[in-house]
Parts: C-alpha cells; sequence; structure tokens
C-alpha cells in the first residue's frame, strides 16, 4: 500500500506534504525495513506488503482457509519464499568430502545467515549424512540401528544446536526448525539407557499375539489389570483369543469339574466384554470331502451343544466312526504304526 501511495504521489510535489498527512490522518503509515535475520518479523513483513485489509495477526497467518503455524509458513503457501534446490545441491556436494562435523558447521550458516525456505525438509534431506559419526557410535557395538534412529537425529540436533547458539546466540527453534531434547541426549553415552530401548517391539508384538490366546481365566486377569497397568479393559487394545471351550478347558492340578469350570474365561468379568465371532464351518472337512470326517466333525457340535443324552456323565459314540480295539497296545499300533522302527 506504501509503495502505490509513493507511486501516485510521483509528479505532485507541490502538494506531497498536505496529501502524506492526510493520509497518515486516515491510517496510512511506513512499513520499516526488517533484517532476514530477524526471522517471523521479517516474514511478517512480507505478508502485510501481501495481504490487504487483515484485522488481527492471526487472519494474516490464513492461507486458502488453512491458518499456518507461522507468517514464514504462511508466506512458504503463498509462494513468496524461493525454493531450497541450491542449498540442497551445496550440502549434497559437502557430503561426498566434508567430515559430519563440517557439513553440520556448512548447515548452520545456511541456516543462520541465509534464506531457507523449508529447513525442516532440509534437515530431513540430509540428516544421515550429518548424523553419520552419531550412527558409527551405535553400529561400532553391533546393534539394530533402525532402533535407535530417533536417539541418533536427536543427538545430532544437539549437536547443531549447539553450533548455531556460538553463531547467532540463538536456539533453533527461533528459526522455524526442530528443537532437540536435551534431557535424552545423555543417552548416547549410556549403554544401559540404549539396551533398554533396545527392545524390538514387532518381535514382541508376535509374542504376544501368540500366547495371550493361551492364558486361562486368572491369567487373563492378572493381565488386564497388572501387565496392562491400565484403567480400561485389555489397555483399551484389541486382543484375539481363540479357542473352542467344548474342547479344550483349562487345566487345573487336582481340579474337580466345579474348579475347571471357575477357570474357564466365561467366568470372569472379562466375559461381557468379548464380542463372540464363532467358525461354522470345518474347511479341513469341507476341502477334503472325508464322510467319515464330516460325521466326527458334527458329533463333537453335537456333544458340545448337548444334543447327545448322557447316561451317568458318558455318551455312546455311533461305530461307524471308527475302528474297534480291545487293548492298547492295538491302539498304539494302529495310530502309530512301525513306531517300534523308529530311532
Amino acid at each position: 500500500m506504501y509503495g502505490k501511495i509513493t507511486n501516485f504521489l510521483e509528479g505532485k510535489k507541490e502538494k506531497l506534504f498536505q496529501v502524506i498527512w492526510k493520509s497518515r490522518k486516515v491510517g496510512f503509515g511506513r512499513v520499516y525495513t526488517v533484517h532476514p535475520g530477524n526471522a517471523e518479523c521479517y516474514y511478517l513483513r512480507l505478508l502485510l506488503h501481501k495481504i490487504r485489509g487483515p484485522t488481527s495477526f492471526t487472519e494474516l497467518k490464513i492461507i486458502a482457509g488453512v491458518v499456518q503455524p507461522s507468517f514464514q509458513a504462511a508466506c512458504r503457501a503463498l509462494g513468496l519464499l524461493e525454493d531450497d534446490t541450491h542449498w540442497s545441491s551445496t550440502l549434497e556436494e559437502a557430503s561426498i568430502s566434508e567430515s559430519p562435523n563440517k557439513i553440520r558447521e556448512l548447515f548452520a550458516i545456511i541456516l543462520v545467515f541465509c534464506q531457507v525456505g523449508d529447513p525442516i525438509k532440509l534437515w530431513e534431506k540430509h540428516r544421515d549424512s550429518l548424523a553419520e559419526d552419531v550412527k558409527k557410535q551405535f553400529e561400532a557395538e553391533k546393534v539394530n540401528i533402525d532402533l535407535y534412529l530417533d536417539i541418533i537425529y536427536n543427538q545430532c540436533l544437539i549437536l547443531l544446536e549447539d553450533i548455531v547458539i556460538s553463531m547467532s546466540g540463538k536456539a533453533l527453534l527461533h528459526f522455524g526448525f526442530l528443537s532437540p531434547s536435551r534431557e535424552a541426549g545423555f543417552a548416547i553415552s549410556n549403554h544401559h539407557y540404549r539396551k533398554e530401548l533396545a527392545y524390538d517391539t514387532v518381535h514382541l508384538s508376535k509374542i504376544v499375539a501368540e500366547n495371550a490366546p493361551k492364558l486361562n481365566q486368572e491369567q487373563k486377569e492378572i493381565y488386564d489389570k497388572d501387565i496392562r497397568s491400565c484403567n480400561q479393559i485389555m489397555g483399551e487394545l484389541t486382543v484375539l483369543l481363540s479357542g473352542d471351550f467344548r474342547q479344550t478347558l483349562p487345566v487345573v492340578l487336582r481340579g474337580t469339574r466345579a474348579d475347571i469350570v471357575k477357570a474357564c474365561l466365561k467366568t470372569s468379568f472379562l466375559w461381557p466384554h468379548i464380542n463372540v465371532l464363532s467358525l461354522r464351518i470345518n474347511m479341513r472337512v469341507h476341502l477334503q470331502h472325508d464322510l467319515r470326517a464330516e460325521m466326527f466333525s458334527k458329533l463333537l457340535i453335537d456333544i458340545g451343544d448337548g444334543k447327545i443324552k448322557e447316561v451317568e456323565g458318558r455318551i455312546n459314540i455311533p461305530e461307524s466312526l471308527g475302528n474297534i480295539v480291545g487293548d492298547l497296545v492295538t491302539l498304539i499300533e494302529r495310530i502309530y504304526p512301525n513306531i517300534i522302527r523308529l530311532e
């Protein structure tokens, strides 16, 4: 707006004082020059020249209906900043021959004294070369580097911020950059701390998924209350419990039938919160088209559903389902033929 007033007044020097005085009365003023080193004020000045009639600082940050986190981000969204191709090429060239410490010094110089459009994107592209020496300290211990990347990059940011502070007296956050966690900085030199963080969470998740269904009712309650350490059921996680209560019952040492029933998951306070999904097709029988296997499968389901009558706690199995043998030796030979010859 100030530039338009100046152009309008060219050639009208005799009325210059009066017009400027009147303009100031209605709210016109001078936008002062700001050094690029004063980052947010510099980007604020750019926005004031670009956006008409803002009523607040927040409104200056609204670009296409989205509130940007900073004035620099708003300038970037409007396309007022150059891209960082030349700075990226400079860092790529340095990474060929220079040490990681020298590359960090170069990055700090670019960040402090040059106009970087998107410093975080520039960091994400070159952080591996910036943190190469830190990464080698971990590689010397023959650990899985992927589990330590957050610690490695954080330590690199601490070293980078130290350089930036020595140059400008300002932290990385002042330049629209990431702020490292100083509290986590000791992890780079603490072997025992790094060892505690080196858990393979993917492998541990598989172990939990395989073993959680094997827990009995009491163990599941302990797992839910103590191990998960959460007030919500199962720590608000989805846990898959598989099994057939009609075939595989919990083992209770010297337990009665009542003890076994009590150990079942159905008697636990967790049961009302469980969504039961039933698999009703025996795929092994369905794919093999084995009629005898199909009859056996149906019999098991009927027993579980209570459709087979009991006589003194026993049920009659149709003879057509199998071959009846008279002693244990014959049974073993039928099930495991030639077992004696096995070495």
